[in-house]
């Protein structure tokens, strides 16, 4: 009786469907501990970016486009809430300043 066809099928069914958990699997993030019920947390982050200049792809560095200086400015909020010992909720808001365009244009 041939059952090698049949495991092979089997492998075969088993490799795909891991590549699909793998493709599909939407990212997570995790904490080691819970928030206690009805405790919450607030995270505040701050950064921003400075340039005069840039460095081309050709090696050559040139003076930044932008009225010859960059300037960016980042905020992220982010908030957890337990909902039980064993359960939380959170959320984050990022808000981002940067030019888009040369300034008197």
């Amino acid at each position: 009786m041939p059952t090698h066809g049949t495991r092979r099928g089997g492998s075969v069914a088993a490799l795909l469907a891991s590549i699909a958990t793998l493709l599909l699997a939407a990212p997570a993030v995790a904490s080691p501990w819970t928030l206690p019920k009805a405790h919450g947390a607030l995270a505040i982050k701050t950064d921003f970016q400075l340039a005069s200049g840039e460095w081309l792809i050709t090696g050559g560095h040139q003076r930044f486009p932008l009225n010859g200086r960059f300037f960016s400015a980042n905020l992220r909020l982010g908030l957890r809430y337990g909902i039980t010992d064993r359960f939380e909720i959170g959320g984050s808001l990022a808000l981002s300043r940067s030019p888009t365009r040369p300034s008197g244009c």
